[in-house]
């Protein structure tokens, strides 16, 4: 108020300086003193605003005094004579239970760290409370207020308590609060999701999260689940739905134009501006892996006769935290990943149905390697002291391994050579009667691949051929 005052005080010694106070008509006069106090009351209600936008937010538990958290939360030191009047309210009484109270940033020890960026894909962009855009890059730090804006990619926020938070493409998030109740060890985020799609995993601790994310048609409501939300238009969304959450673990409260339902795992709701929540929907199961191919990069599930099309995420290996790195929409029910590098992935798929919900989760590890293709050996023919074989050409091999050995696994090996051709004729010093052939190709530039399947080859005994033949004869003489 004392500022208020001032402000008045000199525009009035202003008007006064010009003449215009004196010179105005009675009337005109009160009209312009009635404008200058309504506009000067909104500028400082405008700053009293702003200055609170930078505040810390804190909720009173049983017990707190103004003393105790003045005393644990800054080092302010007058700040127990000035936290009340600075929350207009009535210092002589005790405090209430969950009374949210308003501490200046600069007053607090360590301001609180809201969340940290910890991977980026794509394009992203991160604004300061009433700062402009910024590109965005692992290790961000987020307070209250701050937005993160994603155009093509992803991102992964990691918030104080652990809860994870990952962005798609197309999305924009803001964090509105953040709670902490110190007695209990508790926390409480609020983020707002004008746009896009999340996905929200929040841990399993006691005392539980209380994770709230805000879209323009309502509110998702968890502690300790993992869960989707998604706001206005997107890439498989109706672009008429404002609301749509899909639980993947534990339950959810969506609460929407006044209709509040409580979602369990394996099912879904949304709301339109037209209609309030839907029934749960539940959704299509998490797809079966198939893993009858080892080509690099392949990855393969069982169809669904539910299923419309296919959501599949590479992500980096780890098995914490969602770190996307590439994301397809396919109708098929296999994939190949091309020139990727050399290392362990993680890859995640889900179906989606007629209604857009995507299904439930499945998650492998991939490792790709990129390697020659195997070697399918044809023809072999075995003679006392020479070998004829040949298999088909792999493409980028510079040379071929022959091992022959006299049992199946390999542990006595007979000979090993390397050729450049794929049709061979192998001529040996000693007599072989019969032997095991594998064959593998080799590459200065790829890794060498598996080695073929086993052929078995043994010379042919002639003498037991001229008996075979003699007695087919003799039989048919006789009859």
């Amino acid at each position: 108020m004392e500022t208020l005052q001032t402000y008045l005080r000199v525009v009035l010694c202003v008007m006064k300086y010009a003449n215009v106070y004196n010179t105005c008509p009675q009337a005109i006069g009160k009209k312009i003193r009635l404008t200058i106090v309504v506009t000067l009351m909104f500028i400082f209600s405008a700053n009293q605003a702003a200055a609170q936008s930078k505040d810390q937010s804190y909720v009173v538990r049983p017990g707190d005094s103004i003393w105790k958290i003045c005393q644990q939360l800054t080092d302010y030191p007058k700040c127990w004579l000035e936290l009340a009047s600075y929350n207009q309210i009535d210092e002589s009484r005790p405090l209430s239970a969950h009374q949210r109270l308003n501490i200046p940033r600069q007053w607090l020890s360590n301001p609180a760290i809201t969340a940290n960026i910890i991977h980026v894909s794509g394009t992203a962009r991160y604004q300061a409370k009433g700062k402009s855009l910024t590109p965005l890059f692992k290790g961000q730090k987020l307070l209250v207020g701050d937005s993160v804006s994603v155009d093509a990619g992803s991102v992964t926020i990691q918030f104080a308590d652990g809860a994870v938070l990952l962005m798609e493409e197309n999305t924009d998030i803001t964090i509105d609060a953040m709670s902490v109740f110190l007695l209990k060890d508790a926390f409480k985020f609020d983020v707002r999701l004008p746009k896009g799609g999340v996905k929200v995993t929040v841990p399993k601790r006691f005392p539980k999260t209380q994770f709230n994310v805000r879209t323009p048609a309502g509110v998702a409501a968890v502690r300790g689940t993992e869960f989707r939300v998604y706001s206005g238009s997107n890439a498989i969304l109706d672009n008429n739905i404002l609301i749509k959450s899909e639980v993947l673990e534990g339950e959810v409260e969506v609460s929407s134009q006044g209709v509040v339902q409580i979602v369990s795992a394996g099912f879904a709701v949304s709301a339109t501006e037209a209609s309030p929540l839907s029934q749960a929907v539940q959704l299509i199961k998490a797809p079966k892996w198939n893993f009858s191919c080892s080509d690099p990069g392949y990855v393969e599930w069982q169809n669904s006769s539910k299923a419309k099309q296919y959501n599949l995420v590479l992500m980096e290996d780890d098995d914490q935290v969602d770190k996307v790195l590439q994301t397809v929409a396919l109708e098929g029910s296999h994939y190949t990943f091309k020139n990727l590098a050399d290392r362990c992935y993680q890859v995640r798929v889900n179906a989606v149905d007629d209604s857009s919900y995507r299904g439930l989760e499945a998650q492998r590890k991939l490792c790709y390697t990129r390697y020659l293709t195997q070697p399918l050996l044809g023809s072999a023919t075995l003679t006392k002291n020479d070998i004829q074989l040949n298999w088909a050409p792999v493409e980028y091999a510079t040379g071929y391994v022959v091992e022959l050995s006299k049992d199946e696994d390999f542990t006595d090996i007979i000979a090993s050579k390397v050729f450049d051709v794929n049709d061979v004729q192998w001529h040996f010093d000693k007599n072989i009667s019969s032997v095991f052939i594998r064959v593998k190709a080799e590459s200065d530039s790829l890794n060498d691949s598996a080695f073929s399947k086993i052929s078995y080859v043994e010379v042919a005994n002639h003498r037991h051929r001229w008996m075979g033949l003699l007695s087919s004869i003799f039989a048919i003489l006789i009859i």
